[in-house]
């Protein structure tokens, strides 16, 4: 009996740990820059696919940044980025001279997506 007691508490916990909540795009909103990846895991859980590749990271980023307007919402990116011009100017500085750039992706809801990107082990920009 003991033994059974033992496989379900084991079961339980493994199939409790391979649970994971739904996204919406209000829990991306959350994420700020300077987070760490534990941060971000934490909230989000385990990204679908994490791209190391410096090269790719920037490719992508540019990609999104060809689809983004800041003026549209403006506040949302300095709100990011610590609340003002100056952080946001200081995170694109560090991004452009970056050889370490990184991201996780994350999909939510049907079509929507997200990419956190970071670089040493930080927060430094995200899809918008």
């Amino acid at each position: 009996m003991k033994k059974i007691l033992t496989c379900i508490v084991i079961l339980t916990v493994s199939l409790v740990g391979c649970i994971q909540k739904e996204l919406t795009y209000k829990d991306f909103e959350k994420i700020e820059a300077g987070m760490s990846t534990r941060e971000v895991k934490n909230r989000l859980g385990d990204p679908q696919e994490i791209v190391t590749d410096n090269y790719l990271a920037h490719e992508k980023m540019n990609e999104e940044a060809e689809n983004e307007d800041p003026a549209e919402a403006p506040e949302i990116y300095y709100e990011f980025s610590g609340g003002t011009a100056d952080n946001m100017h200081k995170l694109g500085d560090q991004i452009t001279n970056s050889d370490d750039l990184m991201y996780y992706h994350y999909e939510y809801g049907d079509n929507g997506y997200q990419n956190i990107y970071l670089i040493d082990d930080k927060v430094v920009w995200r899809t918008f």
